[in-house]
């Protein structure tokens, strides 16, 4: 018995998971098996009890094993932190999954030193101590979360850069500008729901690009300053062709009325362009719009030549009527040649387009007036030239007005004809009346002219 006890308790050392406190409890039972044998052996009577008592002896002592279960209680408490951990590691939603796969090695990398530190101690006090700190060090492993954090940070500094270059756009008004900043904000806020969501580092990668490049894809509208330029340049085109259609401006005024619209424009565009606000356009687009339209050719060449032409009329008209000798009917056939001159002048006066032309025509006008003959009645023809002036008084009134409306009807000209009838008789005095107003009348003008 006692030989069979020594071998157990050496068998019982050489277990290897086996802590102090469990192989001398599996010792102490072996003693209690010996005395218990020794004690049925005390008690046989003869040879047989005692060889029953010693093989139930070592019976019992063979089959005395420690009860090996601190360490892998211990194991199986790391191990269960572990498992925690992990699935602790797996909820983390900022993390990838080569982040929480980095984390995890970190876990299992605790799990293998905190077993090796348990199967290394040989009581149940290291055991415990090993076990707690392999709990503990499985229980600090946090995943590195960064590159989450990394991608967001990217997307800020572009989103910043950006705003910075839509705040530089010098053709944006400030609330295009607060609403392309706004769309910039919005595309950042959405690329970070897609980090947020993405599951591992490539995901990552391809939102940062992704959502760069819709952030520098944003610019500002423009619109408000870019309308505005538009629309002026309609309303220019428009002007332009209203000017050239007017058939009572000369080219030249025409010329000046479109050089002011042009500046106008340009001044206009120079404004919009420094424009901080939709409104500051929207108003600055109004005023010269109003501007551009107004802007007209003065239209006074021609109606000037014809207030020119009417005045010099008028008082040939008047000087006419305060002659004597001189019968109504030739008073009223020099009218008539006097308004028909005036009318083919107007006509003449709206076919032309530029200054010179109506200047001609307005001298033109001067000379037929003064080379305008009259005849006076029992008065031979007297001719009196003074300048353009020439005044021609002839006899036989009905002979002359019938010579006068053949000619007129076959020539289209305003100058009475020769009757071939002579009169010896002559009135100076009439003859430089007249010479003498239509003078002073084409000096006035000469003069005014030169001024």
């Amino acid at each position: 018995i006692d030989k069979a006890a020594e071998a157990k308790k050496a068998e019982i050392d050489q277990t290897p998971n086996a802590t102090d406190e469990e192989k001398a409890a599996a010792k102490a039972k072996v003693d209690e098996a010996v005395t218990t044998a020794k004690n049925a052996i005390d008690q046989a009577t003869n040879n047989d009890g005692v060889d029953t008592a010693k093989s139930n002896g070592l019976d019992s002592i063979n089959n005395i094993q420690p009860t090996v279960v601190k360490k892998d209680e211990a194991k199986a408490a790391i191990d269960k932190a572990a498992e925690a951990k992990k699935a602790e590691i797996d909820q983390i939603l900022n993390a990838t999954d080569e982040e929480k796969s980095a984390a995890k090695a970190k876990v299992d990398e605790a799990v293998t030193t905190a077993k090796n530190a348990i199967d290394q101690t040989t009581n149940n006090v290291g055991v415990d101590a090993a076990k707690e700190s392999g709990v503990e060090s499985i229980n600090q492993v946090q995943p590195a979360v960064v590159k989450k954090d990394q991608a967001k940070a990217e997307i800020d500094n572009v989103a910043q850069a950006k705003k910075a270059e839509i705040d530089r756009n010098s053709n944006a008004t400030e609330e295009e500008k607060v609403a392309a900043k706004s769309k910039v904000d919005e595309a950042a806020t959405t690329i970070k729901q897609a980090i947020d969501k993405a599951v591992n580092n490539s995901e990552v990668d391809n939102a940062i690009d992704v959502g760069k490049t819709a952030i520098n894809n944003i610019e500002a509208d423009n619109s408000a300053k870019s309308k505005a330029i538009k629309h002026l340049q309609e309303l220019v085109k428009q002007q332009m062709t209203k000017i050239d259609s007017n058939h009572l401006a000369t080219e030249e005024e025409k010329a000046k009325a479109k050089q002011m619209i042009k500046l106008l424009f340009e001044k206009a565009k120079i404004e919009i362009e420094k424009a901080k606000t939709s409104y500051e356009v929207t108003k600055i687009d109004a005023e010269y719009s109003k501007l551009i339209t107004k802007t007209l050719p003065e239209n006074k060449a021609k109606l000037n030549a014809k207030k020119k032409i009417e005045k010099i009329a008028r008082q040939l008209k008047n000087k006419l009527n305060n002659m004597n000798g001189v019968s109504k009917e030739e008073k009223d056939r020099i009218k008539v040649i006097i308004e028909q001159i005036v009318k083919k002048s107007f006509k003449d006066i709206d076919l032309a387009s530029r200054n010179n032309t109506i200047n001609k025509i307005v001298n033109d006008v001067k000379i037929q007036f003064a080379n305008i003959k009259i005849n006076k009645q029992n008065n031979k023809k007297s001719l009196i030239n003074n300048e353009n002036a020439s005044v021609i008084i002839t006899t036989e009134q009905h002979k002359t007005n019938k010579a006068y409306h053949k000619v007129r009807n076959e020539k289209g000209r305003y100058q009475l004809p020769n009757t071939g009838i002579n009169n010896d008789t002559s009135s100076p005095l009439i003859s430089f009346t007249f010479v003498s107003g239509l003078f002073l009348i084409l000096r006035s003008m000469r003069r005014r002219a030169s001024k």
